[in-house]
C-alpha cells in the first residue's frame, strides 16, 4: 500500500523511485532519461501515483505498486501538480502556457483554466476540492470548477510555494524575501483572512 511506501523523484538521475518502508528495499519505477520529474503526488484513495515530468510535458500515472497506468502528454512546462483525493482529479500547472488544467480520473482533460496571468504553484483543499494558486505575485482561490472565489494581492515579497491544511482548510504560503530576515510563512484562513 502507498502508506507503507515512500515515492520520490531523483532529479539528478531523472528517475522516479519507491522505497518499501518495511524492508527498506528501493525500486526504480521509471527512468525518464533526459527529462525532469518535478513532482510526485500520491492519491491514496484510488491507489495511484501521479508524476509530473517537466521537460517532456507529460503527467505519468502509476498504480501504487509501480505499474504504469497512463501517460497524459501535451503540456509545455509543468511546474506543479496536486490531486484531489475525493474525485481523483489531478490539477496541472503549465508555466509556459500560463494555464491550469484538470485531468479527470479517467485520464481525460476536464477543465482548462486560461484566464490566469502566470501560475506557478497549486494546492488543493482536500475537504472542498477548492484550488489555491500562486499567480503572478498573488494568491487566488478557485472553486472545484475553476471559478475565482477570492484573490489576495497585497503584502507579499515573492510567494514561492503553498500548502493547504487538510483538516482546517488554512492555506500556508512560503513568501520568499530578498534576505532571510524578509522571508516568512503566512497562514490564510479559508476566507482569505490572516
Amino acid at each position: 500500500k502507498s502508506y507503507q511506501q515512500l515515492w520520490y523523484s531523483d532529479v539528478l538521475f531523472n528517475r522516479v523511485l519507491r522505497v518499501n518502508l518495511n524492508t527498506r528495499q528501493q525500486f526504480i519505477v521509471t527512468n525518464l532519461n533526459y527529462s525532469d520529474p518535478v513532482d510526485v503526488e500520491i492519491d491514496h484513495q484510488h491507489s495511484r501515483v501521479w508524476v509530473a515530468d517537466e521537460d517532456s510535458g507529460k503527467v505519468i500515472v502509476f498504480r501504487d505498486d509501480g505499474l504504469k497506468l497512463s501517460e497524459i502528454a501535451g503540456f509545455q512546462r509543468i511546474s506543479d501538480i496536486d490531486i484531489c483525493d475525493t474525485d481523483g482529479y489531478c490539477w496541472v500547472v503549465d508555466s509556459r502556457t500560463k494555464k491550469v488544467t484538470q485531468i479527470r480520473s479517467d485520464y481525460r482533460i476536464g477543465i482548462d483554466l486560461k484566464d490566469l496571468e502566470s501560475p506557478t504553484r497549486i494546492a488543493i483543499d482536500q475537504t472542498t476540492c477548492e484550488l489555491w494558486v500562486i499567480d503572478k505575485g498573488s494568491i487566488k482561490k478557485l472553486n472545484r470548477l475553476g471559478k475565482k472565489i477570492l484573490t489576495i494581492n497585497s503584502g507579499f515579497n515573492y510567494p514561492w510555494n503553498l500548502a493547504v491544511d487538510a483538516e482546517t482548510g488554512n492555506c500556508w504560503v512560503l513568501d520568499w524575501g530578498d534576505q532571510s530576515s524578509n522571508s516568512r510563512i503566512i497562514c490564510f484562513a479559508s476566507d482569505g483572512s490572516r
